[in-house]
């Protein structure tokens, strides 16, 4: 079997964010994938799993593999990815971020698959985490449950590796439970309403009708984006753009979020508009991102303090800001919109800023981003053409 022949160089002086850089030359490692090839037992191990599996030497780098990995890949043979790292055969994001590869950029400190393979050989014993992956090739995300552990072979010290597709697990984890959530809120306004129209409790009947028809919406709303983040993979929906005022658009969030703070609504402050125009948009798509981006917000604070939401009109795209007053720690802020990743500790989260980038970026040609410095504030921010891409548009015709 053949290296792939880009293999880094001399890596001992390469300074690293996590595990350490230093890999064997070319020599010492074809000599350890001579031995594990010659080793029936290890041939028969990595072919009783059911998963992707790797064996990988003290440096992290791969020796063996099983067929599941070389179908994933879509590789013939392993011979292009012998000598690499895991990040770097399965074409991670971030394994060309640092000049150490996969392990050493500032990502992989968050990377469950580097902090098991690390944890397994500094405790010795096995480690389980989960991994997101976000391949650069085909710009798509998988997760995965990870397995490592070390073994001890003629003085060698080798990590088994054992990488299992849970996609479809945490899928349904997160859209239900994100879903439910919504789907209860928006029915337990509606509920309210009807109740208070029904016993005339209201000086303003039209008022409660209003409030209805805004439930209603919003209920039809989640639906719809349901469908978005449950076939998003699967093929591209129909968007419904057209053209709507910024004012009217951030009514319909004063509308939401006066009734979703209740009680608390000095928590909230939604500042004057200067001047309106009309943007392109889907309007459902637009009030989902800020729906998100307030709710985080708001339960960052613990709805204690400030939470600013405005718009800053330029001369070809509309910028929304909410800010709130706490600072986002460097570790959470790597993985911000990572699928799945999120600081609450109950399955089922994690969606949030995720949809903001898929609606905001992929379905309606804008730009994501936050900054959070202390002083400052966290700030995220939706940057969103007055007139969408054609190119864009195109894409859901």
């Amino acid at each position: 079997m053949q290296l792939k022949d880009t293999l880094p160089g001399n890596t001992e002086n390469i300074s690293t964010f996590f595990a350490p850089a230093e890999r064997l030359d070319d020599e010492r490692i074809q000599l350890q994938i001579s031995n594990i090839n010659q080793n029936a037992i290890f041939d028969s191990l990595i072919k009783t799993f059911g998963c992707v599996v790797c064996i990988l030497n003290s440096k992290r780098q791969i020796l063996a593999v099983n067929d599941n990995l070389l179908q994933l890949l879509g590789l013939p043979s392993a011979k292009n990815i012998l000598g690499l790292r895991p990040g770097e055969a399965l074409q991670c994001v971030h394994s060309e971020d640092h000049p150490g590869g996969c392990g050493t950029s500032k990502y992989c400190s968050t990377c469950g698959a580097a902090i098991a393979i690390v944890a397994t050989q500094k405790n010795k014993a096995p480690q389980e985490r989960e991994c997101l992956l976000n391949i650069t090739e085909d710009n798509i995300a998988i997760e995965m449950k990870v397995r490592a552990e070390t073994l001890e072979v003629c003085g060698e010290e080798l990590v088994l590796l054992m990488l299992i597709d849970i996609r479809d697990e945490k899928r349904r984890e997160s859209l239900e439970r994100a879903f439910f959530h919504d789907l209860n809120n928006v029915l337990s306004g509606l509920l309210l309403s009807t109740k208070l129209l029904e016993e005339n409790i209201s000086n303003n009947p039209q008022e409660q009708l209003d409030s209805i028809t805004t439930y209603v919406n919003r209920l039809v709303n989640e639906v719809r984006c349901q469908q978005f983040l449950s076939n998003s993979e699967e093929y591209m929906p129909q968007i419904e753009f057209a053209y709507y005022k910024v004012s009217s658009i951030i009514n319909e969030v004063k509308l939401i979020f006066l009734q979703y703070v209740k009680s608390r609504k000095e928590i909230l402050t939604i500042r004057d508009l200067k001047k309106d125009i009309r943007i392109q948009t889907d309007n459902t798509l637009i009030q989902k991102v800020f729906m998100n981006m307030i709710k985080n917000a708001l339960e960052a604070s613990n709805y204690k303090n400030k939470v600013y939401f405005w718009c800053d009109i330029g001369e070809d795209s509309v910028t929304w800001n909410v800010q709130n007053q706490e600072v986002i720690p460097e570790k959470v802020a790597l993985q911000i919109f990572q699928r799945y990743f999120s600081t609450k500790k109950q399955k089922g989260h994690g969606l949030g800023t995720h949809s903001m980038k898929l609606f905001g970026e992929k379905y309606l040609g804008g730009k994501v981003s936050f900054t959070s410095i202390e002083g400052q504030g966290t700030i995220f921010s939706f940057n969103h053409p007055i007139k969408v891409n054609s190119e864009i548009m195109n894409q859901f015709r």
